[in-house]
């Protein structure tokens, strides 16, 4: 390989994605690799499941409740996680080139969500 060729390979590799692949630590299990906002955004799914299941087979006792409830509890915790995580500077800004600037990404997002709430 060209010395351009090596310095270009080195570049793409500084701004790739971080995985452990080739870690020589035992990679984490499933559980452990989610962070606070990625358990929420599980159990917004689930809850997503839930709600499809009771509508599938009819169930609408406390409706009100098991959906409606329950989606602005995991909401509103998710919004306050979200600010919690900007605030205390937890999300870290992405400044690779090409990337999205992540903390504003969290400040719309987090920002939409509690307004929807």
């Amino acid at each position: 390989l060209a010395p351009q060729q090596i310095t270009m390979a080195l570049d793409q590799k500084a701004n790739a994605m971080f995985d452990t692949v080739d870690a020589r630590d035992k990679r984490p299990d499933f559980i452990t690799s989610l962070e606070t906002r990625d358990k929420l955004t599980a159990a917004f799914l689930a809850h997503g499941v839930v709600v499809s299941g009771l509508n599938v087979i009819g169930l609408y006792d406390r409706y009100e409740y098991v959906a409606i409830g329950m989606a602005g509890f995991i909401g509103l915790t998710s919004a306050a996680v979200g600010w919690y995580e900007l605030c205390a500077g937890i999300t870290e800004d992405d400044d690779r080139p090409g990337f999205a600037h992540e903390r504003a990404i969290m400040l719309y997002t987090t920002s939409y969500l509690a307004g929807v709430m």
